[in-house]
């Protein structure tokens, strides 16, 4: 519905002598389609209303700033390989 989801990106640790392996978070994104105030303290859901699965998608505005940042993203055309 693209209403909210969350997207997370890891990278593997070292492995452990046992065999298995942690992994180390790179980046976590919790996003809204601005229509969830409830689900912010402020009352204020901050994520840009337009990228609302009818249309523009969101984009990140700088590649090595915090992803879980409202303010670091931007309505914007549909990425390649995705319908309206």
């Amino acid at each position: 519905s693209d209403s909210g989801e969350k997207v997370q990106l890891s990278q593997p640790d070292d492995a452990e002598v046992e065999g298995g392996r942690h992994w180390i978070r790179v980046d976590r994104i919790v996003y809204g389609d601005g229509s969830h105030p409830q689900d912010f303290p402020a009352g204020f859901d901050p994520w840009p209303t337009e990228a609302d699965g009818k249309g523009p998608s969101l984009h990140r505005i700088d590649p090595a700033g915090y992803g879980n940042d409202p303010a670091n993203w931007q309505a914007g055309p549909p990425s390649p390989g995705r319908s309206n």
